[in-house]
């Protein structure tokens, strides 16, 4: 059985809860070890502020080539996972990892202009499908450019016209993060 996708329960875990998001896509709620879960919580949310304050930066790219890391030494998840930075992040990759029914991990700036984890699932000729763990109303988001819609609790809460998507806007584009990363997550082959 399908789970519903989440939404973030602080101002900072996004990066967590895309991850746990971008497996719930992937696999029935039987499938997914508890192990893996455990794993995301105890490494995500590492980036810590000038006094110390645990977690309130949010996760560092560093915690997400981690978690692809173990991803891919864990045969037993059913899952593979790969890391793109920089020039790697474009949307001919990106293309790619969806057509071959992969899921992204994708780090971004949001509309408050803070760095910022969302899950692609989907992409067309005309937008690109995201889950936004960060909950937010059709008028919270003041773009033509991207559409809110969350009725759709297993897919997608946004959509984000793919031209605006593949410019260089500030924010929810392809190069609106200062560190461009995107980890693609894919059932293994004959799961």
């Amino acid at each position: 059985m399908k789970t519903p996708l989440r939404y973030q329960i602080t101002e900072y875990d996004c990066g967590s809860v895309s991850l746990i998001n971008c497996i719930t896509y992937l696999k029935n709620r039987k499938e997914i070890s508890p192990m893996l879960i455990k794993m995301i919580w105890q490494t995500t949310l590492d980036l810590n502020d000038e006094d110390g304050h645990i977690g309130v930066r949010g996760t560092s790219t560093q915690a997400m080539q981690e978690i692809s890391d173990y991803i891919n030494k864990h045969s037993e998840f059913g899952l593979s996972s790969r890391v793109f930075k920089n020039a790697q992040v474009d949307m001919e990759n990106i293309s790619q990892i969806l057509k071959d029914s992969g899921v992204i991990n994708f780090r971004i700036k949001d509309m408050r202009n803070v760095e910022h984890y969302i899950m692609i699932t989907q992409m067309d000729d005309d937008w690109v499908y995201v889950w936004d763990p960060y909950y937010c109303n059709k008028n919270d988001i003041k773009n033509e450019n991207i559409e809110v819609c969350n009725q759709n609790q297993f897919n997608y809460n946004i959509k984000i016209k793919r031209n605006y998507f593949a410019s260089n806007s500030d924010t929810y584009s392809i190069n609106s993060a200062n560190q461009i990363e995107m980890l693609a997550m894919f059932n293994k082959k004959g799961e």
